[in-house]
């Protein structure tokens, strides 16, 4: 399976960073900020990318399962359980 980036990485390509002046200290801040359209574009994909993992992953074991003449529950358990929610971060 590819990696797929992390939301860290994702807010990274489509965030935007701005300097402010603090008027209180005179400091300059940073601060990164993502607008709606770009947040938009960057939850669809990251999505899509789990997505596709998630079926590509449920293929291989279905067919694992399939091929080596198991019932439907267990193919049924090895699918569902074929992709684990910790490969979202």
């Amino acid at each position: 399976m590819s990696k797929i980036p992390t939301i860290d990485s994702f807010f990274d390509t489509f965030a935007h960073k701005y300097n402010f002046i603090d008027n209180a200290t005179g400091n300059t801040i940073t601060e990164e900020i993502m607008f709606k359209d770009s947040f938009n574009q960057a939850v669809h994909r990251l999505i899509q990318l789990h997505v596709e993992a998630a079926l590509k992953e449920a293929d291989v074991k279905g067919s694992e399962f399939m091929s080596g003449g198991a019932n439907y529950e267990e193919y049924q358990q090895a699918v569902l359980n074929s992709y684990p929610l910790e490969n979202i971060k």
